[in-house]
Parts: structure tokens; C-alpha cells; sequence
């Protein structure tokens, strides 16, 4: 439940910032877009050092051929222990 405290405290931050709550209610909300599993290893890998691509590669490989043009967070624990047990055989 919201308290007269909390609404002040948020006014403040607000002000703080330079803010209006119109300012907020009238911007355009764009989302950042989730990338793909793809695109994200694509994105680690080129960052990564040569020992991690040696003991991580062959798993965001896999991961990539199999689940790359999903988004990253859409896989469910459930989803993700079964690729683990494909993965193993």
C-alpha cells in the first residue's frame, strides 16, 4: 500500500531529476528489446578470452543451434533442464 511518505519520496526523486509525473505519463515507452539467445552469445563470445571459449564454446554453440533464435529470457527451467539432458546424450 502506498503511503503519503512513499508518494512524497517519489515526488522528491521526480524533482530530483528534474521530472514532472507529466513528463512521464506523455514520454513514449519503447522497450529494450531482448536479444536472442543468438545475438547475446555472439555478444559474450567476442569478449570472451581464449580459455573461455575453449570450455565454454561447445555449449553456446549447441545452445545456439538449437535455441538461437529464441529470446533470452523466454526458455523455462523446465525448457532449460531438458536441453541440458539432450545436450549429455
Amino acid at each position: 500500500m502506498t503511503t503519503d511518505d512513499d508518494i512524497s519520496t517519489a515526488l522528491h526523486l521526480l524533482s530530483r531529476l528534474g521530472l514532472t509525473v507529466a513528463d512521464l505519463q506523455s514520454s513514449p515507452r519503447v522497450p529494450n528489446p531482448m536479444p536472442t539467445l543468438q545475438s547475446y552469445i555472439h555478444t559474450v563470445s567476442e569478449r570472451a578470452n581464449d580459455s573461455t571459449l575453449r570450455n565454454y564454446g561447445p555449449y553456446w554453440r549447441f545452445l545456439e543451434k538449437y535455441w538461437g533464435d529464441r529470446v533470452l529470457d523466454s526458455p523455462s527451467t523446465n525448457e532449460i533442464e531438458a536441453v541440458i539432458e539432450k545436450y549429455r546424450q
